[in-house]
């Protein structure tokens, strides 16, 4: 399974010197990332992410929370009422629920799509919006219910519904197609929501739907509730993972990145303790910091190759960090 490590290998080099001072030695994830091929990669993490699953869409996270939310047995109808012959079924908290027989009943309706909305608190900057941390926004589920029905509400005249699936998660469906690319938004805390918006050809759609449920947080009541209570409004509602699934899964890891964000070495060196074993597993990572910079790729090595390794001796994790350094920074 391919493997994204966001925030694992710092642009700055004083940064990564400062981050491998204390690290473990992690001895065989450093051979492995020396050994395997190395080539640099441009883009985003999604647009990375992409390529790897061989995605010819859009990340594909929102067919795969509707078929998590079609699981759990709670269900509702998240189509047009003027299209009563692609109703389907899914988990959720608004309109009427009856379970279901299996998850094997599953079948996405013909011609929608679905997709995740991730409710956020924004700093509001001159110009722009830069989203903050989960945990800083502190999003309850009653608060998230509440506002996952204000804003299904809102766009509904639009043929959008939105279902409540978890606090940081609610599913999206349109009654059409879209033709759009996407940002995971953990991968854009701490950035500006205009270089990161949607792109393709509904991209202007989709940040118009995102525009409309803005204003309509601005007045929201439960985000006065919320500055009572000391608590950052939840100003945003970021629409993602408009995508078809594909076969090929990726795992996302975002410690280092959370780390980074904290200025907290002691946290970045357990999030490689925590990965070395998915790093082990994967034939194909990507390294990098707020983008992706490095695909470390293995190679077929020959057994008598492989058997000589064995006794050299293994370098350090730090030294083969600052070595990929040294070789792909300008």
């Amino acid at each position: 399974m391919p493997l994204l490590l966001q925030g694992s290998f710092p642009y700055d080099v004083r940064t990564l010197r400062a981050l491998c001072a204390d690290l473990p030695t992690h001895r065989d994830a450093a051979a492995l990332l020396e050994e395997a091929n190395a080539s640099p990669v441009q883009g985003s993490w999604s647009d990375i992410e992409r390529i790897v699953a061989r995605c010819d869409g859009d990340l594909p996270d929102g067919v795969r929370l509707a078929r998590t939310a079609h699981e759990r047995a709670e269900i509702r109808d998240c189509t047009s009422r003027t299209q009563p012959e692609n109703r389907i079924a899914l988990a959720g908290e608004v309109g009427p629920r009856t379970p279901i027989a299996s998850s094997s009943d599953f079948v996405p309706p013909f011609g929608a799509t679905f997709g995740v909305a991730t409710p956020l608190a924004a700093q509001v900057g001159m110009t722009d919006l830069t989203p903050l941390e989960s945990d800083i926004a502190r999003l309850d589920q009653d608060e998230s219910r509440a506002l996952c029905a204000s804003c299904h509400d809102h766009l509904a005249d639009s043929g959008v519904t939105l279902t409540y699936v978890d606090t940081e998660r609610w599913l999206v469906c349109v009654n059409e197609s879209l033709d759009v690319f996407t940002e995971r938004p953990n991968a854009i805390v701490g950035e500006l929501f205009r270089p990161n918006l949607p792109r393709g050809r509904d991209g202007r759609r989709v940040e118009r739907w995102m525009n409309e449920l803005q204003m309509l947080l601005h007045q929201h009541p439960l985000n006065a509730a919320r500055a009572t209570l000391g608590r950052p409004p939840i100003n945003a509602v970021w629409l993602w993972g408009f995508g078809r699934d594909t076969e090929t899964m990726v795992k996302v890891r975002d410690d280092h990145l959370r780390a980074l964000r904290a200025g907290d070495p002691t946290a970045w060196h357990s999030a490689w303790s925590r990965c070395i074993g998915d790093m082990l597993d994967s034939d194909d990572m990507i390294l990098g910091d707020t983008l992706p910079r490095v695909r470390i790729q293995r190679r077929a090595s020959a057994s008598l190759p492989r058997l000589l390794r064995r006794w050299r001796s293994k370098p350090a994790l730090a030294q083969a960090l600052l070595s990929l350094h040294t070789r792909f920074t300008a």
